[in-house]
């Protein structure tokens, strides 16, 4: 088994789209989308790859740091002791590969249980979530007519509501991207979001045209629903989404989930996911969500591999100042 760098971010992106339940954030286009380059590191044996992911370097406290969305992933099948050995090698060679990075923070996907496992014998420690804890993933192996069923009653009324009041779903050009923005404005306004800059969304849409694409909800030309959603893989994943503050008798949010849904099974994409759903901090959009049916899904969480000791217990110590602090 050994570590390579791939020379090209498609070699990692036909592994990782091949796996099941792909995620968008390992899309070869991701880092054109956030800024940061990434390094793909791969472990082959015998010209398969059996494990790797993509790490970005960043900065924090005057540290630098890896970051890997989602992963490490390992090839379908590989039992734990290969996928612990693997993981190993991953974080023996990433000091040679990053000799500036003083610890790798991962989002595994599996088990929490395989990942205890296979992280034995590695310095981890938990950190904070960067991306969402736990997901609402819809199987569209199921007829239209049993995803319906699947529903909460209300939420199949209103989809079905919005449709008898003239709402049309369509996939949006850059075009729509104003009012689609406007959107976003208010819905952030209205439920206390945190956005990202209006540059962002626009640069997923610009750079990331082959994995994310604008769908938009309106009736007789007024735009009343809109979203960001991510094709890759196997899975479609509702990304980012708006709403209008006004009109809201039309449901067009629903309208929009539902036609989405159906285009990507058309498509022949196997998992529909609402990306995060949280009670606490989301009650709402989690409401919202878990509407259309589906099941949980939890990850691991979020670790941070430690590299470099003494220079993690400084960034631990800096940290822990920061949150004492009232400012």
């Amino acid at each position: 088994m050994e570590l390579i760098i791939a020379d090209n971010p498609r070699q990692w992106q036909d592994f990782a789209a091949a796996l099941p339940r792909a995620e968008f954030l390992n899309a070869a286009c991701w880092p054109t989308v956030i800024g940061p380059t990434a390094k793909y590191l791969l472990m082959i044996e015998e010209g398969k790859i059996l494990a790797g992911c993509p790490v970005f370097e960043k900065r924090l406290f005057g540290l630098r740091y890896g970051y890997s969305p989602r992963g490490p992933l390992f090839a379908p099948g590989l039992g734990q002791e290969k996928m612990r050995r693997a993981l190993g090698l991953l974080a023996e060679q990433s000091a040679k590969v990053l000799p500036s990075v003083v610890f790798w923070r991962m989002e595994p996907v599996c088990a929490p249980v395989v990942w205890a496992e296979i992280s034995r014998g590695l310095v981890v420690r938990k950190s904070v979530n960067q991306q969402p804890a736990q997901t609402l993933v819809i199987d569209l192996a199921a007829s239209e007519d049993e995803l319906l069923a699947a529903m909460h009653q209300k939420t199949r009324y209103n989809a079905r509501l919005a449709e008898k009041k003239g709402v049309v779903v369509r996939q949006g050009t850059l075009q729509d991207f104003p009012a689609f923005w406007k959107l976003m404005s208010q819905t952030g306004e209205r439920d206390a979001f945190r956005l990202h800059t209006e540059h962002h969304y626009r640069r997923m849409l610009e750079k990331g045209s082959d994995v994310f694409k604008l769908f938009v909800a309106e009736t007789q030309g007024r735009v009343l629903a809109a979203g960001i959603f991510a094709f890759f893989g196997d899975t479609a994943t509702y990304v980012h989404g708006a709403s209008a503050s006004q009109d809201r008798q039309y449901m067009a949010p629903y309208a929009l989930q539902w036609q989405v849904m159906t285009f990507a099974k058309k498509q022949g994409y196997r998992y529909y996911d609402f990306f995060g759903v949280d009670n606490s901090k989301w009650p709402g959009v989690t409401r919202f969500k878990m509407g259309f049916g589906g099941s949980i899904e939890a990850y691991p969480g979020t670790f941070d591999i430690i590299l470099k000791a003494g220079y993690y217990k400084f960034y631990q110590a800096v940290r822990q100042l920061r949150r004492l602090l009232p400012f």
